[in-house]
C-alpha cells in the first residue's frame, strides 16, 4: 500500500480552499485586533510558548506572517530583535505603529511572502515563529526555508478543524476549509522531523456584527438564516442593557514546536 505523500495532500487542500465567493467588505487590522482581544488570542498559546523556551536578552526572533503583531509585539520586548515577514502593506503599517505605542524600536520589517523572501535579506534566528499564516502551496519548501534560518527552536501555530466560523461558511458561503495542523505535523513527521503537538481551546464571545465581517457577502435572506441557525444552535444571546446580539464560539489552535 503506498503511504500517503502529505505535502502533496497540503497542496491540493490548500489550492482547493477558501471562499468561492468575494467578501462583503475587507476586514480592517482594526476588526481583525478587535476579533483577537475577544477571543483571548494568543493568551495562552504565547504563555505556553515563554514556558517551552527561555527567550533571553540577546535572542532574535523571526515571525513569518506577523499581521497586526499578536506574537511580534510581546516578544519584541523580551528580545534583543524581531524580524517580520509579512506581505500586508496594511497589517506591517498597523503593526509598526503598535511598535511604536509600545516604545519598540527592535523590530525589522520586511513586507514580502515567505516564498518571496531572500536568503539574503535573513540571517540565522534563535526562534522562527509562523502562526495561522499558511497559504502557500509548497508546504514541504516553506518549512524546510524556516528550519534553515532556525538555530535553536521553531514554533508553528495552526487550527484545528471544525474551527470559529468554518461550519457557517460551509453552510452558507460555499467554502472550502483549509488544511489544518495535522497536514502540518505529517509533513513533517515525513521529513524525519518529530515535532510535539499541543492542543488550545478558547471559548469566547463576539458581537453579532462584528462576526459579519468575516463571512462573504451575504444579502438580508442569508442573514436572516444565519441568526436562525446560530439561534438553534444556541449560540446566539442579547446583551441585556442595550440588546446587542452576540455569539458564542468555540476555536481550537495546535501548537507545534521542535528543536
Amino acid at each position: 500500500m503506498k503511504m500517503k505523500d502529505w505535502s502533496e495532500e497540503w497542496k491540493k487542500r490548500r489550492s482547493e480552499a477558501g471562499w468561492k465567493g468575494q467578501r462583503k467588505r475587507k476586514a480592517s487590522p482594526d476588526d481583525y485586533v478587535a476579533l483577537l482581544n475577544h477571543s483571548g488570542y494568543p493568551g495562552s498559546i504565547l504563555e505556553r510558548i515563554y514556558k517551552i523556551f527561555d527567550f533571553q536578552d540577546e535572542c532574535t526572533v523571526l515571525d513569518i506572517g506577523a499581521g497586526t503583531g499578536a506574537f511580534a509585539i510581546p516578544l519584541a520586548k523580551k528580545v534583543s530583535a524581531v524580524t517580520v515577514v509579512e506581505p500586508s502593506k496594511e497589517m506591517a503599517q498597523y503593526l509598526m505603529k503598535s511598535a511604536d505605542r509600545n516604545g519598540l524600536n527592535n523590530i525589522e520589517v520586511i513586507t514580502k511572502r515567505w516564498e518571496d523572501s531572500s536568503r539574503d535579506n535573513l540571517r540565522e534566528y534563535n526562534v522562527v515563529l509562523a502562526a495561522r499564516s499558511y497559504y502557500m502551496l509548497d508546504i514541504k519548501s516553506t518549512l524546510l526555508k524556516m528550519l534553515d534560518v532556525t538555530k535553536d527552536m521553531t514554533f508553528l501555530v495552526s487550527h484545528v478543524a471544525n474551527y470559529e466560523f468554518e461550519d457557517i461558511n460551509k453552510n452558507f458561503n460555499d467554502y472550502e476549509p483549509t488544511p489544518d495542523y495535522i497536514y502540518l505535523y505529517n509533513v513533517l513527521y515525513q521529513m524525519k522531523i518529530y515535532a510535539n503537538v499541543e492542543i488550545f481551546t478558547r471559548d469566547y464571545d463576539i458581537p453579532y456584527k462584528s462576526l459579519l465581517k468575516y463571512l462573504v457577502h451575504l444579502d438580508m435572506d442569508s442573514e436572516k438564516r444565519v441568526r436562525d441557525y446560530l439561534k438553534k444552535s444556541n449560540r446566539l444571546f442579547k446583551i441585556k442593557n442595550n440588546g446587542e446580539l452576540w455569539v458564542r464560539c468555540k476555536y481550537r489552535d495546535a501548537l507545534i514546536w521542535y528543536r
